[in-house]
């Protein structure tokens, strides 16, 4: 399939430069592990999280500076057969709600209402035992904590220092 090397209206240009770092072959992408690999270095291209927990990478694009959304570059890949654009409005869901687990079998492609459904509104009070209790016991960080539970280090943050969830005890 050739892509027509010019931006297309209504996608993200994120999108479309993934697309070319995959067709030119800069970018080798493993889908199922939802890793993204440069062929110049042989090692993985340098993700950083964001404060919204997004995983993204900055490439220079015509002398401007534009952001990757590694979820985004991965979904888009996998989807290159069915051709570009993606619609704009459509957003990238993760599964799982861990915004850096990119494994392509934990992302799909909805509306913006859908993913805004699709969010968890609330902890369970189990949870919210057990992400205590593993903080209590020492050996895992904060950052680790929110991974694993698909929340925010800001979120884990509060649930440990009793800011949020008051009204969970604990089992003790």
């Amino acid at each position: 399939m050739t892509l027509v090397h010019q931006p297309v209206p209504g996608i993200h240009l994120g999108d479309y430069l993934a697309c070319e770092k995959y067709t030119s072959g800069q970018w080798i992408f493993d889908l199922s592990a939802g890793e993204i690999y440069s062929r110049r270095t042989g090692g993985p291209v340098p993700f950083r999280k964001q404060s919204n927990g997004y995983l993204t990478t900055s490439v220079l694009h015509k002398g401007v500076r534009t952001d990757i959304l590694k979820h985004r570059a991965i979904w888009v890949v996998a989807n290159i057969r069915f051709g570009l654009p993606v619609d704009a409005s459509l957003e990238i869901d993760h599964i799982n709600h861990n915004k850096t687990d990119c494994r392509i079998q934990n992302l799909r492609l909805v509306t913006h209402l859908q993913n805004e459904r699709a969010k968890p509104t609330a902890l369970s009070p189990e949870t919210v035992r057990t992400i205590r209790k593993l903080y209590a016991a020492g050996g895992v960080t904060q950052e680790r904590l929110a991974v694993q539970f698909g929340i925010s280090r800001h979120s884990v943050s509060r649930i440990i220092r009793w800011v949020t969830y008051t009204e969970v005890e604990t089992d003790d």
